[in-house]
């Protein structure tokens, strides 16, 4: 295979992913940057611009390729990067710890479960979480094994 044609594929694998994870994360400012003229809208061509830039930063040895290390360092800085989101936004006592009551108020604050109880009886049926995890898929469509799991 044509070494253009590799670099073509990751990079549409790349920006399948950043469209994704800007789908899913939208409320915590990846819009924005997307967004790289401010117009309100994320054209084809901003997309593919931070699906590059992901792929330049992932590739620490600039050989056009991803390897499965460069992957997992990314994906670990992206994790700590949430992380420290996390808890800045969630360690009401700024000890660098959650416990349990920070952890059920953060997501409390974040509607987890008001999202899950589509129509607002105060409880979720089984076509409510249904529903909802259709809609996750939606968000993290390609992750492989275990995505059908937990009906």
């Amino acid at each position: 295979m044509k070494l253009s044609t590799l670099l073509a594929a990751g990079l549409a694998a790349t920006l399948a992913v950043t469209a994704q994870s800007a789908v899913a994360s939208e409320g915590r400012g990846h819009f924005r940057q997307l967004d790289a003229d401010g117009d309100g809208k994320v054209t084809r061509g901003e997309m593919q611009a931070r699906g590059k830039a992901r792929m330049q930063d992932a590739d620490t040895d600039n050989d056009g390729f991803l390897t499965r290390d460069e992957m997992i360092a990314a994906a670990s800085a992206r994790a700590t990067g949430m992380v420290d989101a996390m808890l800045k936004r969630v360690d009401t006592d700024g000890d660098g710890r959650l416990s349990e009551a920070e952890l059920l108020a953060g997501a409390e604050a974040r509607g987890g479960f008001d999202r899950l109880d589509a129509d607002g009886d105060g409880a979720i049926t089984r076509q409510e979480f249904r529903e909802a995890r259709k809609k996750m898929r939606g968000h993290r469509s390609g992750r492989g094994p275990g995505e059908n799991q937990g009906d």
